[in-house]
């Protein structure tokens, strides 16, 4: 379960996404990272589950179901 007592804070990620066994296809592991505002739903839930529990200078490989 995510620790949603951090909705609302901004966080600056850098990522690389697609298909397991595939070529990235979203890329953003260079420069300027991606802002996001936590709970505002801009990213897929597992992601945003994973950053809430996350801190500045963790890394995480994610798999995230499609369901």
């Amino acid at each position: 379960m995510k620790d949603n007592s951090r909705f609302g804070e901004v966080v600056y990620i850098h990522y690389r996404g697609g298909i397991a066994g595939e070529s990235p296809v979203d890329i953003r592991d260079e420069g300027k990272p991606l802002k996001l505002m936590l709970g505002a739903g801009h990213v897929i839930p597992g992601i945003e589950d994973a950053l809430c529990g996350m801190h500045p200078g963790d890394e995480a490989t994610l798999v995230i179901p499609p369901e």
